[in-house]
């Protein structure tokens, strides 16, 4: 594990927290629309915004941490690869989960789409970020 960029890895998870709030910046509106639609009620935060920021930058150091390793189990290399190792890990962890969300939960379409579509940005920026800055 001495190859992994800590650095990259720190920088990554920062790019994921803002890409997630840069996203739901974008799609907030019509992401509570749907959520009243299907839950009958819009979601708060049950908790301050601060702590949610902390723990959405620990969850996303866990991640860009995990993806280092890969990085340097596959010794993966450029910019295309990097992001194919992000869609990859997109496809067999998140789409499949967000398929068995719509079937099982009755989650609608277009609801885990936005979410979906958020964990496939973490996934390729934090994939292009550490592949490249190895």
């Amino acid at each position: 594990m001495s190859g992994i960029n800590v650095v990259a890895v720190l920088v990554a998870a920062v790019a994921s927290v803002l890409t997630s709030m840069i996203w739901y910046g974008v799609v907030g509106g019509p992401m509570a629309g749907l959520q009243q639609q299907w839950r009958g009620t819009v979601a708060t935060p049950e908790r301050p915004v601060p702590v949610m920021l902390l723990a959405f930058l620990a969850t996303s150091l866990v991640l860009a941490l995990v993806i280092a390793v890969l990085f340097e189990m596959t010794g993966i290399t450029g910019l295309l690869p990097s992001v194919g190792l992000g869609l990859l890990l997109w496809v067999g962890f998140c789409a499949t989960q967000w398929v068995n969300s719509i079937l099982g939960e009755n989650v609608p379409v277009a609801l885990a789409a936005i979410h979906a579509a958020d964990w496939l940005l973490h996934l390729v920026i934090m994939a292009a970020i550490i592949g490249l800055w190895r």
